[in-house]
């Protein structure tokens, strides 16, 4: 557990380093989170088919639902904003989604905007 920590650390700085955000991926029953690049497509099902729970970024972004696992075929499902720092609960639909890609945000006033409510 420690070098998987220490591993998880560095990971951490490198990314902070290179500039490269990445997102915490929560399966549901999984023991850790899987770490993925933005605009990356993930799985919504783990090789384990157990459901996406919640993702955690330290960059706000939205992420987005597709049909597939290869995320071309979007589907028409509003979707989730990832505030700053907090882990975002990601809600269930049917059917279930096949995949999911999320896109950092840029912009500042959309963040303020989204905030507000």
């Amino acid at each position: 557990m420690k070098l998987f920590t220490f591993m998880l650390c560095m990971t951490a700085a490198a990314t902070a380093v290179l500039g490269q955000s990445r997102a915490q991926f929560f399966y549901e029953g999984a023991s850790q989170p899987m770490v993925s690049a933005f605009q990356t497509c993930e799985p919504f099902f783990d090789q384990y088919h157990r459901p996406l729970q919640s993702i955690w970024s330290l960059d706000p972004a939205n992420c987005f639902y597709y049909q597939d696992k290869q995320c071309q075929m979007m589907i028409r499902m509003p979707p989730t904003y990832l505030p700053r720092g907090a882990r975002t609960f990601i809600r269930r639909s049917q059917p279930s989604p096949g995949g999911i890609k999320c896109t950092l945000i840029m912009d500042e006033r959309y963040e303020s905007n989204i905030a507000k409510g």
